[in-house]
């Protein structure tokens, strides 16, 4: 298997990493909206905006932090020698995914987990325009056709298009429905994101690319501990402090945050940081578009056996027929991007040496 293969199989698996978290992140919302529920005074979408995203900051400093303890005990070497200039690359990648990030977990609140996952998957549409505007760099066509076919197998999986009959296709009554703010966080966080991609893209060709993973959490919990800080000052909760630091205690809190660490981004991120240079940021932002599938396919099982486990009503999704057209349209949409030339990184970059 050569290099490039290697990479795109990472890359899948990276996002099937992802892809666990949507369940385990909206059981996690569940637990902390229980510790720490609405600040008094609440109702307008500015005060609704504030309480969502202190609750999506604490999350993320207390799973960034974990992550990095992890990254450390696994990888050290990644740690040694890094200069203020790689640190300072590897935030310039964190910045944006904690943007991104806290605007997703919080438009988690306002929609479903599948209408997220479409909604984050338009990263693939915004990503030619970040990269023209930012590298001075066009992507290929078949990069750009496998993309618009992975956004419309997004659109079946999540339910947003449906089959009204053998040759019928329409919009489903969720997809009819008004957009609210959980709609426009998440599609902020998909142009976000996008930034995030061409930034990893960027960086790696200064770098070896998995040495951007230490700067890239450190990045993410200041943004997490600036942004928490806000919220606790000015949308103080009636349980205080006292709510927030009962879940430091909360064992299904601490389990679920723990795994969604060690798995959704110790390991994730460094995949990505590892291996998303060997192919253009187009064609990674087309695979990162099976996020969703592994969602799915996650929360057909997992949150009916582990809510019970930790007292949470979160039910699992149900099988439909939009999973096997939507998977099988983002699938031949990555096999058309994926052909031919990656337009990566060139042979004798930064990571020629560290692979």
């Amino acid at each position: 298997m050569n290099r490039r293969a290697r990479a795109i199989l990472a890359l899948v698996a990276t996002t099937s990493l992802w892809g666990l978290s949507f369940p385990l992140m909206r059981m996690i919302n569940v637990l902390m909206v229980r510790a720490v529920p609405e600040a008094p005074g609440g109702g307008s979408t500015a005060s609704i905006i504030v309480d969502q995203l202190t609750r999506a900051s604490f999350y993320m400093a207390v799973r960034f932090a974990m992550a990095m303890a992890f990254l450390g005990l696994a990888a050290p070497g990644l740690f040694r020698g890094l200069t203020a200039a790689e640190w300072g690359m590897g935030i310039g990648v964190g910045l944006p995914f904690a943007a991104g990030f806290l605007l997703q977990v919080a438009g988690l609140n306002e929609i479903p987990s599948s209408r997220s996952g479409f909604l984050t998957s338009l990263c693939v549409a915004f990503t030619p325009i970040v990269m023209i505007a930012v590298e001075r760099r066009r992507p290929r066509i078949a990069a750009m056709i496998g993309a618009s076919i992975a956004i419309l197998g997004t659109a079946f999986l999540t339910g947003l298009l449906v089959t009204g009959g053998p040759l019928v296709v329409r919009p489903s009554a969720e997809a009819a429905a008004r957009v609210g703010l959980g709609d426009i966080l998440t599609l902020a966080t998909a142009f976000i994101f996008a930034f995030q991609v061409v930034a990893v893209d960027l960086f790696a060709r200064r770098m070896p690319s998995e040495r951007l993973t230490a700067g890239m959490f450190l990045g993410v919990v200041l943004v997490a501990v600036v942004s928490g800080s806000f919220g606790v000052v000015f949308r103080p909760s009636t349980t205080g402090i006292s709510g927030w630091t009962s879940l430091l205690a909360d064992v299904p809190f601490l389990a679920l945050t723990a795994v969604t660490a060690a798995l959704c981004s110790t390991l994730a991120f460094w995949l990505m940081n590892l291996f998303q240079p060997e192919v253009s940021p187009v064609q990674a932002s087309s695979i990162y578009t099976m996020e969703p599938i592994f969602a799915t396919l996650w929360a057909l099982w997992l949150p009916g056996l582990l809510g019970p486990l930790i007292g949470v009503n979160e039910p699992s999704e149900h099988f439909h027929a939009s999973l096997l057209i939507g998977g099988a349209l983002i699938v031949v949409g990555n096999i058309v991007g994926l052909a031919g030339p990656s337009d990566g990184i060139h042979p004798d970059g930064p990571n020629s040496s560290s692979r």
